[in-house]
């Protein structure tokens, strides 16, 4: 892995946050939340194992969960000094706080269990099989998690799609985040990946960015690679563009040949015929206010386009989906969860979205919810980050 040297750290932080707001000390509030569980954890332990200072345990794993969180924030602004070693040591520690996150159910049903005073060699060995099984996940998830990821292939058939534009391929990228798990240079791959795979244009759906040290490269990349896509690349803010400097971004994003589209809308042409690229921002409010304010960004970006027409509609946020279909538009190109980052068979393991992953509708409408092309969590389990590539064919071509 290369190494970047950057502006400072205060310069950094300085630019990182939008203007007027307050910094959310949110590695804080890991470290702070990663110590207690360690300690949690450290004294049941102690306990199930009989350690008259038990208590002395919770500070040791406190301590080093405590620790992993401070290694994981402080990596997010020093990996531009340092190469792959300094790197495999944050998998270790997110190894480690995924032990931290899982072991406490366990471990209380088995010092509950412990209470009976039976069976407590069995016990032991079982609190030390969860311990490595707990860990051995984790370093699993963050390393096969962190370097892998999918070329998904999607075919799909419209019913309203202009003849012209059977056969058209649209690369979805979303959720990169670049920083310290995904960089410029991964970009540039995956954009030179989506010309290989003969992509007619590119959709960017939101979290471009986290690291905007990176953000004059990034944009040096999409300049460079916009060239390979005949009807160019589009792009829509995600939240994370809110967190990181939102109005610096977009001056940078200006300068490349990227379309942004801000609850609006642009057509592309193909021998005569139009397709629609449709376009929302992200929704801010309250929780009762969102769904309000998605309809009325949805009714913007389709407004003006003709009854009638082929249109791909883009989001950051997979509730979006419900707008898209509503609204007729054939394919609804969304991202946001991560597809859980855990999944079984397909699912995601905990579905706190009503669309978290995949493919959704039918009948020539659908919707798309991407596990994403980066993360800002270098973990997954049956998740794997993705790049797709969506192939339209007319409905009655394949009928």
């Amino acid at each position: 892995m290369p190494v970047w040297r950057h502006s400072s750290s205060r310069h950094y932080f300085r630019r990182c946050f939008m203007p007027n707001q307050p910094l959310v000390p949110f590695p804080v509030i890991g470290i702070i939340v990663m110590a207690l569980a360690g300690f949690l954890n450290g004294c049941l332990a102690g306990r199930i194992f009989r350690c008259r200072k038990f208590w002395a345990a919770g500070a040791v794993w406190g301590g080093i969960s405590a620790l992993s969180a401070a290694l994981y924030g402080w990596y997010a602004l020093a990996y531009v000094n340092y190469g792959e070693w300094l790197l495999f040591m944050v998998y270790l520690a997110c190894a480690w706080m995924i032990l931290t996150l899982i072991l406490p159910v366990p471990l209380i049903l088995m010092w509950l269990i412990s209470l009976a005073g039976k069976g407590h060699i069995w016990i032991c060995g079982a609190v030390i099989f969860c311990g490595a099984a707990a860990f051995f996940t984790g370093i699993y998830g963050t390393v096969h998690g962190d370097r892998t990821e999918s070329i998904e292939q999607v075919e799909l058939s419209v019913e309203n799609l202009p003849p012209a534009f059977d056969g058209f391929r649209i690369a979805l990228l979303t959720d990169t985040h670049i920083g310290p798990y995904y960089h410029y240079a991964d970009l540039d791959a995956d954009l030179y990946q989506a010309y290989a795979d003969k992509a007619d244009m590119v959709a960017i759906g939101g979290d471009l960015i986290d690291d905007i040290r990176m953000m004059p490269d990034t944009a040096r990349v999409l300049t460079a690679r916009s060239g390979l896509f005949p009807y160019g690349i589009y792009y829509v803010w995600g939240n994370h563009e809110y967190y990181r400097n939102k109005a610096y971004i977009g001056s940078e994003l200006e300068k490349t040949p990227v379309h942004m589209l801000v609850n609006s809308h642009k057509s592309i042409s193909r021998s005569g015929e139009k397709l629609y690229i449709a376009g929302a921002d992200y929704p801010w409010g309250p929780k009762n206010q969102i769904h309000d304010e998605e309809e009325k960004m949805a009714d913007q970006a389709f407004s003006g386009i003709p009854s009638g027409s082929a249109v791909v509609f883009m989001a950051h946020h997979s509730d979006f989906i419900t707008e898209g279909m509503e609204r007729q538009a054939f394919l609804t190109l969304t991202g946001h969860t991560h597809g859980g980052q855990t999944g079984i068979n397909g699912r995601a393991l905990f579905p706190i979205y009503e669309y978290m992953r995949g493919l959704y509708g039918g009948n020539g409408i659908y919707g798309y919810v991407s596990r994403g092309t980066g993360h800002w969590f270098p973990f997954r389990l049956g998740c794997s980050r993705e790049m797709t590539i969506f192939t339209l064919h007319s409905m009655q071509r394949v009928s």
